[in-house]
């Protein structure tokens, strides 16, 4: 996280974290417009030793005191913000057989008076409750002390011990350095075993800048490495720190859940259930792969199907590999969410159009870059050859559908291995109108089966009625036609026989326009034995305007000759332009 984020944001930031350490700083607001140098610098420390944090940026010590944890929990919604988090962060390292250090950040009073004399005073007592003989029981070893002391006297921090009867020393009931040794304070959450240090800093300790608050946070930050203890990269989360309900939490989720389907939802219901089932007799054999969020979160990157099946057997922890965003690059993660989705099973042809529309707009890239950075790996096209983008864009196409929720059936339908995804992808896809695709695929293609090269003169001939699909295939001489072909051996035959031997309506001749006779009189001149008639088009530019022509004349290899000698011969047909104009 960016240091800017504590300047720019007034809110009270959650840091998820890769080892034993929260740090806490109940007041990093930034007053009047002035920067707050604790927050840079608790930042620039936490982001060095991968710890867990929270920061207030956003209540002022006026409005409500966080470091008075009996004000704290007056406000449920402030509790729920600040305290909820460090119980989850602290649970989360407890779950993973660390012992959870805690550091609270604060700055001294800057009165001239009771300024310190110390760079830090460093607090440690936690007392022993209803023990007035112990006022001053420390969770944090002493020869760990005395360690963590000439660290910081490394790092050029001079410091000192609070006494214990000082309110630096953090031992009074309503502090924060007690927040996990009250049993009674907030349910399940006490834990006498955590360690806790109450740091108060001197108002010139962290520098006059935020390059030297940075610089600070990074030096101390090192120079406590050692205390630390770093947690594996597959490590206990808990389930419910895991968010897929947005469309960034789901921006490397490819497996596709048709909710708008009924059949699909069906299919999808018993699949998890199957999984859960699975979970439940043998465990997980796949922790599943997340990426910390700004929130406090966790985000999937690979391993939804298996979160859903986990949710619903109730399961509070989960095995997960654990990534941060600048692990890898976007392009890297996208790679290693498909290495690991296709590890188990391939993507079907609408996750691959899935895949490959989010790479797309995450990674700007356009069906060439697709094809040239994921297409071997998705395993389209034809073996041993370079995927066309082409290919990429029938995917893509085929997914479209999908997310606009046009035809539900044909998605199912190509998922469930019912319809071949060519077919949906060159033939009904570039039918714009949905109505005319569902119909066609419904009407024609589901129930007579026929061949590709079938359907395309099916769909020949049923435009000859010159009437869209969806109508036509309600028209009652091609319902009946549909009828009798079901009850044949050769269904899409019979069809195709009897779509022929109907009467279509007559065609309507298009008369044309003087100004279009005389252009295509000119345009028969013009035409030579290897030109095609499709080569040459010589058409008025507009209905508008009559005194002009549009001339567009297709150069190929094969006709280099003609169409340079056709250009060559309009010259000599003055007296043709000339009439066409002037008639």
């Amino acid at each position: 996280m960016s240091n800017d984020t504590f300047s720019s944001k007034k809110k009270i930031i959650k840091i998820l974290g890769s080892c034993n350490c929260i740090v806490i700083v109940p007041d990093g607001f930034s007053y009047k417009g002035t920067t707050n140098l604790l927050t840079h610098f608790a930042s620039s420390f936490i982001k060095t030793i991968e710890a867990y944090g929270v920061i207030n940026c956003k209540y002022k010590n006026a409005i409500i005191d966080l470091n008075h944890t009996d004000e704290i929990k007056k406000n449920k919604r402030i509790s729920k913000e600040f305290l909820n988090p460090l119980y989850k962060f602290k649970e989360e390292i407890r779950g993973n057989n660390q012992t959870p250090l805690s550091l609270i950040f604060k700055m001294s009073d800057p009165h001239p008076e009771t300024a310190q004399k110390s760079d830090i005073i460093i607090g440690t007592g936690q007392g022993e409750r209803g023990n007035p003989e112990r006022p001053h029981r420390s969770t944090f070893p002493p020869s760990l002390l005395t360690k963590l002391r000439v660290s910081l006297s490394d790092s050029d921090f001079k410091t000192e011990l609070a006494p214990v009867d000082s309110l630096l020393c953090g031992r009074e009931k309503h502090c924060l350095n007690q927040l996990f040794f009250q049993k009674n304070f907030i349910k399940n959450n006490y834990d006498p075993d955590t360690q806790s240090l109450l740091f108060t800093f001197d108002e010139g300790s962290l520098g006059k800048t935020i390059e030297e608050a940075v610089a600070k946070g990074k030096k101390v930050a090192k120079g406590l490495s050692h205390l630390i203890h770093k947690m594996p990269l597959v490590r206990q989360v808990q389930l419910k720190s895991i968010e897929a309900a947005s469309h960034e939490d789901k921006k490397y989720i490819f497996r596709v859940n048709n909710d708008g389907d009924a059949i699909h939802s069906l299919i999808r219901e018993g699949y998890i259930e199957e999984l859960a089932e699975s979970i439940k007799q043998s465990g997980l054999l796949h922790p599943l792969v997340l990426l910390q969020k700004e929130n406090g979160n966790y985000k999937i990157l690979c391993g939804f199907r298996r979160y859903q099946a986990l949710t619903r057997l109730g399961k509070e922890w989960v095995e997960a590999k654990i990534y941060k965003e600048d692990n890898f690059s976007r392009e890297e993660f996208f790679n290693i969410s498909l290495a690991e989705n296709t590890r188990r099973r391939n993507l079907n042809p609408v996750e691959i159009g899935n895949f490959l529309e989010s790479a797309a707009q995450e990674l700007e890239l356009n069906n060439a870059h697709l094809a040239e950075k994921f297409g071997q790996s998705l395993g389209i096209g034809k073996p041993n050859t370079k995927v066309s983008q082409s290919t990429i864009h029938k995917y893509r196409k085929v997914n479209a559908i999908r997310t606009r929720k046009e035809s539900p059936e044909i998605i199912s339908d190509i998922i469930n291995e019912r319809l071949q995804f060519t077919i949906a992808a060159e033939i009904l896809a570039p039918i714009k109108d949905p109505k005319d695709r569902n119909r066609l695929h419904i009407d024609i293609i589901k129930p007579l089966q026929p061949t590709r090269p079938q359907i395309i003169q099916i769909k020949k001939l049923l435009e000859k009625f010159g009437a869209p699909l969806a109508v036509t295939l309600t028209q009652m001489e091609v319902i009946k036609g549909i009828e009798k072909a079901l009850n044949s051996r050769h269904r899409a035959a019979h069809f195709i026989k009897t779509l022929q031997n109907l009467k279509l309506p007559a065609e309507k001749k298009i008369k044309k326009t003087p100004l279009q006779k005389r252009t295509s009189e000119l345009k028969a001149i013009l035409i030579s034995k290897n030109l095609k008639e499709s080569d040459l088009k010589l058409t008025p530019t507009n209905a508008k305007n009559k005194n002009e022509l549009t001339l567009q004349l297709k150069i190929r290899p094969d006709n280099l000759q003609e169409a340079i000698q056709t250009l060559i011969n309009i010259g000599a047909h003055e007296q043709q332009l000339s009439e066409i104009f002037n008639k």
